[in-house]
């Protein structure tokens, strides 16, 4: 499903998902089972949520709605980042906001074949970082396009774009298995601190 050719080198945007993907080998990285994933999610609802949204909202949402994405963050800091943080405009982050939230981890059956948008994969499939940044259009159009691809992988290892050193998971649905393995938790005050401190946030009331 290509939707542009792009002028990334100049600034522009990545290029969409090549006709003849569907051809090509996949660049694919392993998740260990045992690797924890790390959800911010709402108090009140299930940290494993998929969708589809409708319509999309998100970076690796189907744009069709035929399918749903699990979003996760490799680490806690990470899923706090792209949860609360993701207008980096905002220096206040609300008590509110945070006490209204939880962070659970999960863990998949068997080892996951994610698609490698972290790192050299990008250049395999013809494409840059600007995927993982870029509009939502082109994104979700690779999201697509790999879902339907013959090697059908598990999901996209991606670079967070409010912070380039940390990486993401977009799991799409019904192809694994995916398991709370811990009750959510609230955060810890001294994390939460610290954490917001890093990234030149306050907390108010």
């Amino acid at each position: 499903m290509a939707v542009s050719k792009g002028k990334s080198a100049g600034g522009g945007q990545p290029s969409g998902p090549p006709a003849d993907l569907a051809k090509r080998e996949l660049p694919l990285v392993l998740w260990p089972a045992a690797a924890p994933l790390y959800r911010v999610h709402p108090a009140n609802r299930d940290p494993i949520y998929y969708g589809p949204r409708k319509p999309p909202s998100q970076r690796f949402d189907d744009p069709d709605s035929r399918f749903g994405t699990l979003y996760a963050g490799t680490n806690l800091e990470i899923a706090f980042v792209e949860t609360l943080l993701r207008n980096p405009q905002l220096r206040m982050v609300a008590m509110s906001e945070v006490a209204s939230r939880r962070w659970s981890t999960l863990q998949t059956a068997s080892a996951m074949r994610l698609v490698d948008f972290a790192g050299p994969g990008l250049n395999a499939l013809g494409t840059d970082n600007g995927v993982n940044t870029g509009l939502y259009a082109i994104s979700r159009a690779w999201a697509a396009a790999l879902h339907a691809h013959p090697a059908k992988p598990d999901g996209v290892l991606y670079v967070s774009r409010h912070n380039p050193a940390h990486r993401c998971i977009a799991v799409f649905g019904k192809r694994i298995e995916v398991a709370a393995v811990a009750p959510p938790a609230h955060f810890e005050a001294d994390w939460l601190w610290s954490t917001l401190k890093q990234y030149h946030k306050l907390l108010t009331d």
